[in-house]
């Protein structure tokens, strides 16, 4: 893969991985899915919980668009990366939520 196209996913991955994550906050703050501060809490207002999922989904779409850019064969180590990256995905939601 060229720098060039390189550079293009890159961008394109943080450009992705910064519009899911602002969508996400947004529904969280509107659906008022909030971590309260307490005493052990590093904030002071409440916040929403749960806006990393926006960074999971734009990973994933980049390493597909990497993989195919480069010609690379989907196999049994890129299905289980996938498998995990949705895996850490569900476990993540479900913490923030729990």
């Amino acid at each position: 893969m060229s720098a060039l196209t390189l550079s293009i996913v890159f961008l394109a991955t943080a450009g992705l991985g910064t519009a899911l994550t602002r969508a996400a906050l947004a529904y969280l703050r509107h659906r008022a899915v909030l971590d309260r501060p307490n005493e052990r809490s590093s904030h002071a207002r409440p916040v929403p919980r749960g806006g990393g999922i926006g960074v999971v989904p734009a990973f994933a779409i980049a390493w597909a668009a990497a993989l195919w850019l480069t010609g690379s064969p989907v196999g049994w180590p890129e299905a289980v990366v996938f498998a995990g990256l949705a895996l850490l995905a569900v476990v993540g939601w479900w913490d923030d939520l729990h």
